[in-house]
């Protein structure tokens, strides 16, 4: 495949899903100058792909799947290509791509609605997509995905039962930690009261000595 075609990029990944600061003056053509092209773009292709000709987010054919800033500063830098026909498997991809850069919120959030909407259209109920998300993903915090996500893609019934759970055990700690500290009162008032005793009683043999 000729590495002069033009990859494509989705319209929601718009400039605040980049790195600016890796943009800036041309950081990666300086660093491939000094010491090459290490790392080429990595490009899915699926030349079956319906959406091949259009801008759909669900696009596959010819979609960067790890390399974007680099695609950026120079459209001609090597590339390896993988045939992928499944857009979930091209989102799984992706993020396990993005682990090991830089963290960008943005990005992220982008990512992980293209991939809920690929799963509407396929018949995923919309309080089910959190989960299958989760699921699919299991190199990403559950509940990083979650906070990306709108309310209808999340189950409320779950969240509730976290929350129950969650204030039963915060309720079942503070009971526990009342009831040791009544027991640690009551030992030192018995301590006290013992030591007020030995006291009285030296002092009542001393006034008996003196007597």
């Amino acid at each position: 495949m000729c590495d002069q075609q033009k990859l494509y990029i989705a319209p929601s990944e718009t400039e605040e899903t980049f790195d600016k600061e890796l943009l800036q003056n041309d950081k990666l053509l300086r660093s491939a100058k000094a010491v090459g092209q290490l790392s080429p773009i990595v490009v899915a292709i699926y030349p079956n792909d319906p959406y091949k000709d259009s801008n759909s987010e669900q696009r596959l054919h010819l979609r960067i799947i790890e390399g974007r800033h680099r695609y950026k500063q120079d459209p001609n830098w090597k590339r390896e290509y993988w045939l992928i026909d499944d857009f979930q498997e091209y989102c799984k991809l992706r993020l396990n791509y993005d682990i090991k850069k830089r963290s960008n919120p943005t990005e992220l959030k982008a990512i992980l609605r293209m991939q809920g909407e690929d799963l509407l259209l396929k018949g995923t109920p919309s309080e089910k997509i959190g989960s299958v998300i989760c699921k699919n993903l299991e190199g990403i915090h559950k509940s990083q995905i979650l906070f990306h996500l709108p309310p209808e893609w999340k189950d409320s019934r779950k969240a509730s039962n976290r929350l129950g759970k969650t204030k039963q055990k915060n309720g079942e700690h503070i009971h526990e930690k009342c009831l040791q500290e009544i027991a640690n009162l009551k030992a030192k008032i018995q301590r006290l009261w013992t030591e007020n005793s030995e006291m009285k009683e030296h002092i009542m043999n001393l006034e008996s000595e003196r007597r």
